[in-house]
């Protein structure tokens, strides 16, 4: 049976965490709003009985359009309750502007398969992660002090000292007692070793 590439498969990084931004704005890549926000919010404002337009659909869900050209618009979602990053993601540099964020659906994380997001990747705990990384950092006392739970206000807190972050991917791992245990290929990079 013949694997296709995921298009939205998560890339191997090697980076390090420098920032941490609580409450985010999601700035939308222009494919994802190409592909599936703005056909759902089109669809949505022809059904509609009081003659919505798309544009006010994406105001409905979170959505604010930004810049001048209405052909190729920058959309962003505000931060807050329904925010796809939920309130908090991890910055790192790499080229495939992908990041470690919190998510409104913890329901995913119940599933076996969570191969659902473009790339980045949902943190199960990230309020911990973020607290665990800025108490190390010595920044934690700086998080607290801007009350970043309290508001749905963006607030980035720089590292003072940048973590590692190592991305990859497996389909083979050893346990602590030498047993290899093979995982399924979902981004079917395995070609050729069946």
């Amino acid at each position: 049976k013949k694997k296709r590439k995921m298009i939205n498969a998560t890339p191997r990084i090697h980076s390090f965490i420098k920032t941490i931004v609580f409450n985010p704005y999601w700035t939308v890549p222009p494919r994802i709003f190409e592909d599936e926000i703005r056909p759902s919010a089109e669809k949505k404002a022809s059904e509609s009985e009081d003659d919505k337009t798309m544009e006010e659909v994406l105001e409905e869900k979170g959505f604010e359009l930004l810049g001048k050209n209405p052909e190729k618009p920058i959309v962003r979602m505000k931060p807050g309750p329904r925010n796809a990053l939920g309130r908090i993601k991890f910055l790192f540099e790499n080229r495939h502007f992908v990041y470690l964020h919190d998510t409104p659906n913890k329901r995913l994380f119940l599933r076996i398969k969570r191969p659902f997001s473009h790339g980045c990747i949902r943190v199960h705990q990230p309020k911990l992660l973020a607290e665990i990384l800025l108490t190390h950092d010595g920044t934690w006392e700086l998080a607290q002090s801007k009350r970043v739970f309290s508001n749905y206000r963006e607030t980035p807190i720089s590292l003072k000292s940048p973590i590692p972050i190592i991305i990859e991917y497996f389909t083979a791992t050893a346990d602590p007692k030498g047993l290899v245990h093979w995982h399924e290929d979902i981004y079917g990079k395995d070609k050729g070793f069946n």
